[in-house]
């Protein structure tokens, strides 16, 4: 997505004297466009900054040649077949896109793995070979054909709530990571709407509305089918602007807190942190919008960045688990 320009910053302008003038509705959807932008560039450098620290370890190395050494497919999706059960979604989502990029153009046969956590869950995972051209993420499905495990569908999320199912909560985090590492560029939507959401905050239509009719739902971006088409892109790329507009268009949202609620001591082996997670809300990540406009996206950075960080999970590589642990809790790599 190009970044905002003069030439287009003047609406992200009118939408900030909006704000001040206690106008909270949704703005027109050029505006939701250039904010779309300017949150989703940020995000990505989040992104960018946390894979290329994952991908120097040695432990993603490890886990991609353990990917690598498996058999094409895993037979049974069981708990003895599961693997990399030590690695958060982030992590495993993250090496299942080097092995597709590395290992894809080599594939005449669909695969298959068996991904699981500490917890005892199972997450298939379907590497699809198109019948023209080579697999990509976009050809990955997690869950299996049938079963408790079958796999899920956005439009019925929106319907029925995976959290309140314990076969379908399995896939809420490998979702959101998948997604992330599908379309880096446009994961505002997802770092606005998945904290809210598993909090209760969000109700599961608004976080997987796929649908408005017969028209895409503004709410949804990497939800959306067919990725590749242009209809879908013009939905996208004005997504993350309509969430964070939504929220603020709301009265219990637009000052509620977009970080979950995390301890300290859950991400640090040794020592205690007194200080209170720090908060972030809708509207103070419209207060970063003036300086951003003027070069200045520091401030949209740090909140973008600690987002993401709350997306990563638990980790148990400590070059990893560093940098997420000072973002989220406000303290300097």
């Amino acid at each position: 997505m190009p970044r905002i320009t003069r030439a287009n910053n003047a609406v992200v302008d009118e939408y900030v004297k909006q704000i001040a003038e206690k106008d909270f509705s949704i703005p027109p959807d050029e505006t939701l466009r250039q904010i779309s932008r300017l949150i989703d560039s940020s995000a990505k450098k989040a992104y960018d900054n946390f894979e290329c620290i994952f991908k120097k370890t040695t432990e993603f190395e490890r886990d991609l040649r353990t990917l690598k050494a498996q058999p094409r497919t895993c037979g049974k999706f069981s708990e003895e077949k599961a693997i990399l059960t030590n690695r958060t979604s982030f992590e495993q989502m993250a090496i299942i896109s080097e092995w597709v990029r590395e290992e894809g153009s080599q594939m005449t046969k669909n695969h298959t793995f068996a991904f699981g956590n500490s917890e005892g869950d199972v997450v298939p995972v379907w590497i699809k070979k198109p019948r023209n051209g080579n697999p990509s993420l976009m050809t990955i499905l997690l869950g299996s054909t049938r079963g408790n495990l079958k796999a899920p569908l956005y439009s019925k999320w929106a319907k029925e709530d995976p959290l309140k199912n314990a076969y379908q909560e399995v896939f809420v985090d490998p979702l959101n990571s998948l997604e992330m590492e599908r379309r880096p560029g446009c994961m505002g939507s997802i770092l606005l709407k998945s904290n809210p959401y598993q909090k209760g905050t969000l109700s599961n239509e608004w976080r997987y509305k796929v649908k408005e009719g017969k028209e895409f739902a503004k709410e949804a971006s990497v939800e959306l089918p067919k990725q590749k088409s242009k209809k879908t892109g013009l939905a996208r790329e004005q997504s993350a602007g309509y969430n964070l507009t939504k929220m603020i268009s709301q009265e219990n949202l637009r000052k509620g807190n977009l970080l979950p609620d995390l301890k300290y001591e859950d991400y640090c082996d040794e020592g205690y942190e007194d200080e209170a997670l720090s908060y972030v809300s809708p509207m103070k990540i419209v207060k970063t919008f003036p300086q951003a406009l003027k070069g200045d996206e520091t401030a949209l950075d740090e909140i973008m960045a600690k987002l993401f960080a709350t997306r990563l999970g638990i980790s148990e590589i400590p070059s990893l688990k560093e940098p997420t642990t000072n973002r989220i809790f406000g303290k300097k790599d």
